[in-house]
């Protein structure tokens, strides 16, 4: 004979989802700093930002802002010959922009706030992102 076994199942109420969610919420949302990048640090504006070691073509690139002040902060991306590429803007707050790299590879990139720091855009597996 074989018997059929039925587990006791209980449906949330709204108030333990709530609980639940309020608990959980505040540990999701904190945003960890990376332990390694290229770093623009600009004390007197009270931010700084972490590129990536590697910013590969069409592929997302997860840059790291903790921006203390009120204002948008914005970071001029350049050539070597001083020629403008982006601009990447950061909002108040801490975060990651999250941008897609739509810069061909083999093109070498510095944030105009410091110029010791090149980036070479890798080759990714797409060039979708180029239209």
């Amino acid at each position: 004979m074989i018997k059929l076994f039925r587990a006791a199942m209980t449906v949330p109420t709204l108030a333990s989802v709530v609980v639940f969610l309020a608990a959980i919420l505040p540990i999701l949302a904190q945003v960890t700093r990376p332990t390694e990048g290229y770093e623009i640090t600009n004390v007197p504006n009270n931010y700084d930002i972490i590129f990536p070691l590697s910013i590969v073509q069409c592929e997302p690139v997860l840059i790291y802002y903790n921006n203390i002040g009120t204002d948008w902060i914005s970071v001029d991306l350049h050539a070597p010959d001083g020629g403008y590429i982006l601009q990447l803007d950061f909002p108040p707050g801490v975060g990651y922009l999250d941008w897609i790299c739509n810069i061909p590879s083999g093109h070498t990139l510095y944030a105009l706030a410091s110029l010791s720091q090149t980036f070479t855009v890798q080759p990714g597996s797409s060039s979708a992102c180029f239209g």
